[in-house]
């Protein structure tokens, strides 16, 4: 990230390019927002969520193979959730998402980016019909 906002990089995310949409506290990306990881030729990836200080803290990755991950991280991992947990902290966490990618594309919207707000605003209610 930029010196005045730097974030975690996720391993998986290693050799693209990266952009943090969100907040930043003391040098490091923080509260909600929107990390993408660019690649030449690639689908770009996603995480609709909450940065703590520059770490990964709660939210929802989408990933380049087209699936979800979704949850709490330690170190840009995926925490393992407890069982009787996890149906409560997933509804919850693309709730979360849903809310920053709308957000997000609101922001984008504003600055007169329509083609990427629409498909932010797609995202949003992808992200949300994940709980139907």
């Amino acid at each position: 990230g930029k010196p005045n906002c730097q974030f975690q990089v996720i391993t998986a995310w290693l050799g693209s390019q990266i952009a943090w949409d969100g907040a930043c506290k003391n040098g490091k990306a923080h509260g909600q927002g929107v990390l993408r990881a660019y690649k030449k030729d690639e689908k770009t990836q996603v995480f609709y969520g909450v940065l703590e200080a520059g770490q990964l803290r709660k939210g929802v990755i989408d990933s380049a193979e087209g699936g979800y991950v979704v949850g709490e991280f330690s170190n840009g991992i995926l925490k393992p959730a407890d069982d009787l947990k996890v149906g409560a902290l997933t509804v919850e966490t693309f709730t979360l998402a849903s809310k920053i990618a709308k957000a997000y594309s609101e922001r984008l919207k504003k600055a007169g980016n329509a083609s990427s707000s629409e498909y932010y605003m797609q995202q949003t209610e992808k992200l949300a019909n994940q709980m139907d």
